[in-house]
């Protein structure tokens, strides 16, 4: 009896098995003209059970549950459809095509929308949260590493703050510079640095523009790697365009955003080094040497540093535990709101971040404010305004001179310990280095000392805004206006107490003040327009001026001696030192565009910069074309199956890779040696038969989606 019983129960559970389980058939067809769609993807909702269409548009797939299972058919350039199975065996679906799938619009050059199927060179878009996520507190651009194709991020070696390099797809120049052009809302800004390492012996490593920019306050972001694609730069557009496009206000409600993270850092990679010989030289122990040819560590007793007993031992770890765990904190808060006719964004985002070399710390501060408005049916506005403090305390030289130069000239039994006792304090309070074991006592020195005894200390304010207005002439063609000013300040402070390599040993010690300011101003009109030509015909154009001005003040005071020791003022400069240059460059131009579009499948583009560079010898003026090809054959022809997107693309350009010749500069000196001083002022140079660097460009392209 319970055998019969267990078999009926099994029997039962296999028809109800059988009944929940069933196959499912039909056919997929575009909502516009009901033509079959080939290659959509059918999946069963919450698993991995899945089937496309085949070259009719027909399907079957077999649902696990017949009465609760839904499908999901999704397709490219389609809004997805999700369907109810309800114990139905057939299912025709009809597939609505999704606009915003179909008309994707990147930022271009100049800040200029467009579809991105109708653009002929190839871009890149990166999403904010990639940047925001697990940020790079020091600078926004090494956040973008292994996020760009074909790209070379190169880290700044001086801490925080320190300026980043990004070469887009390879260097295009032996002299100038190869660092992409950064833009922000259309309008490239100032991303010079005060200082580069450019030598085996080191330097220090200034802050450059980009290092600045807000990752929280970024909307898209768009990278334009080939010429044509930045061809409307003209001659600050050979290496590449990273174009930003920051956050607006919103309508109708008011939305708060807040991030907060702490990231925690580590150095990676450290040198190799050999853990069996110490002080001495030939084999021969000597407890005062600096160098590491002595006898074989044993952990023997010998008289070591300072006249100490010590044991005669590897000290494995004290060149990873001369660096401390890095911090970086982030506090960041964003409003947004507003009306149909107003809407404004405010933020403030706090950047607290601990490098990892002892004593080397930043602060930035960044507040940002925009307003757009829409002041009646054809006029409307925009206007930003972001300021940037921020403080760098103790940024540390690269190579010779810095700390991980003389860090890494310790004997191997020498314990950092005994590294940390870097001076002695005479009886009137000055201090002087201790005896330290280094090899060339003239060349190196107790990277303790160079920690807590030398001083590079940097202070920004910074403060970019735009003006934006916006008027409809008729509903297709408008004309805009823009002025734009990135305005950056810094004051620099060098530090170094006597005793300090590279200074007089009775001189006092050192001091130096630097004060840089650069000013960027920016203002373009341009008209834009589109028609419809005939049916198939569409045109877009664009006319535009351009004038840019920029402006750089350097002063350098330095007293490199001081009457009283170690206090770091310039009223006590035994040899005061004064030092003042100049630069104005200024450009002109005028540009157009073309862009064409045949059935919506085949782009023509064309565009003409033509510019008058204050560097450049008479006439002053060059000329930067660009044209360019696309195909979406997809649209075309018919394809296979398996291809759901493809196009071709074609363009040359020419562009420039800044100014390689005349510069507008006055120089100012004055020195007091022998009781007289001197002023000197140089007029503007020109320099005659010299032309920009140019670079030439080619590119080919495809670009192609495959259906499983």
């Amino acid at each position: 009896m319970k055998k019969r019983l267990l078999g009926s129960l099994v029997f039962l559970l296999l028809i109800s098995a059988a009944a929940m389980s069933q196959t499912v058939t039909g056919k997929v067809a575009a909502g516009t003209d009901g033509n079959p769609l080939p290659g959509v993807s059918v999946l069963v909702k919450g698993t991995s059970i899945g089937t496309s269409t085949d070259a009719v548009g027909k399907y079957a797939i077999n649902v696990p549950d017949a009465t609760n299972s839904v499908l999901v058919f999704s397709f490219i350039g389609f809004a997805s459809q999700e369907i109810s199975v309800g114990g139905q065996t057939v299912i025709d679906v009809t597939l609505a095509e999704d606009a915003t799938q179909l008309s994707e619009v990147v930022v271009t050059a100049l800040g200029i929308p467009r579809e991105a199927k109708t653009l002929v060179y190839a871009t890149q878009s990166v999403k904010p949260a990639q940047l925001t996520e697990v940020r790079d507190a020091n600078n926004v651009l090494n956040s973008l590493q292994g996020k760009i194709a074909n790209a070379v991020i190169t880290q700044g070696s001086g801490g925080p703050g320190s300026g980043a390099r990004i070469v887009l797809r390879g260097n295009r120049s032996i002299q100038g510079s190869n660092n992409a052009l950064i833009v922000i809302d259309g309008v490239p800004i100032t991303n010079g640095t005060n200082g580069t390492v450019n030598s085996d012996f080191g330097g220090l490593q200034g802050t450059d523009g980009a290092s600045n920019i807000n990752p929280d306050d970024i909307e898209s972001m768009t990278i334009l790697r080939g010429a044509s694609a930045a061809a409307l730069y003209g001659s600050q557009a050979g290496n590449g365009v990273i174009l930003i496009t920051t956050k607006k206000g919103g309508k109708d409600k008011v939305s708060v955003n807040i991030n907060s993270g702490v990231t925690a850092e580590r150095p990676f990679v450290l040198p190799d080094v050999q853990n069996s010989y110490g002080q001495g030289n030939s084999g021969v122990l000597v407890g005062t040497s600096g160098e590491a040819w002595g006898a074989k560590m044993d952990g023997q007793s010998f008289t070591g540093y300072m006249g100490q007993p010590r044991n005669y031992s590897a000290q494995k770890d004290n060149i990873k535990d001369f660096f401390r765990t890095g911090a970086s904190v982030n506090n960041s808060i964003g409003i947004s709101g507003g009306s149909e006719k107003m809407q404004t964004y405010l933020s403030y985002t706090n950047n607290r971040v601990q490098g990892i070399m002892p004593r080397n710390d930043l602060m930035r501060h960044t507040i940002t404010m925009r307003v757009t408005n829409q002041i009646s049916k054809k006029f409307s506005t925009d206007a930003k305004v972001t300021y940037i403090l921020q403080d760098i305390d103790r940024k540390y030289s690269t190579g010779e001179g810095g700390p991980l130069m003389e860090l890494y000239q310790i004997p191997r039994n020498v314990s950092l310990d005994d590294a940390k006792v870097y001076e002695t304090v005479s009886n009137i309070g000055v201090p002087t280095p201790a005896p330290y074991p280094v090899i060339n006592p003239a060349l190196y020195q107790n990277p303790y000392w160079i920690v807590h005894r030398s001083e590079n200390n940097e202070n920004r304010s910074r403060v970019m805004g735009f003006l934006t207005a916006k008027y409809n002439i008729t509903d297709w063609l408008h004309i805009q206006g823009r002025g734009n000013l990135d305005k950056i300040t810094d004051h620099l402070d060098f530090i170094t107490y006597q005793g300090t390599l590279g200074i007089p040993t009775t001189g006092g010690g050192a001091y130096s003040t630097n004060n840089i300011g650069v000013t960027q101003k920016w203002f373009d009109v341009i008209l834009e327009g589109s028609n419809k030509v005939t049916e198939l015909l569409k045109i877009d154009y664009r006319a535009g001026a351009i004038l840019q001005d920029n402006k750089y003040d350097y002063l350098f005071n330095g007293a490199n001696g001081l009457n009283v020791t170690n206090i770091f003022s310039l009223n006590y400069a035994t040899n005061p030192q004064l030092f003042q240059s100049a630069s104005h460059v200024q450009t002109q131009s005028v540009y157009g565009q073309v862009n064409l579009a045949f059935k919506e499948a085949i782009f023509l583009d064309a565009s003409l910069r033509n510019e008058w560079d204050s560097r450049l010898p008479k006439p002053y003026t060059f000329s930067y074309p660009s044209v360019g090809a696309s195909a979406i054959l997809s649209d075309l022809i018919t394809m296979p199956a398996v291809v759901s997107f493809l196009k071709l693309s074609g363009n040359y350009a020419q562009v420039g890779n800044g100014g390689q010749a005349q510069i507008r500069f006055n120089t100012y000196g004055y020195s007091q040696g022998a009781g007289h001083g001197f002023i000197t002022r140089s007029p503007t140079m020109a320099i005659p038969n010299l032309k920009p660097e140019i670079v030439k460009n080619v590119e080919f392209g495809i670009d192609a989606k495959f259906m499983e």
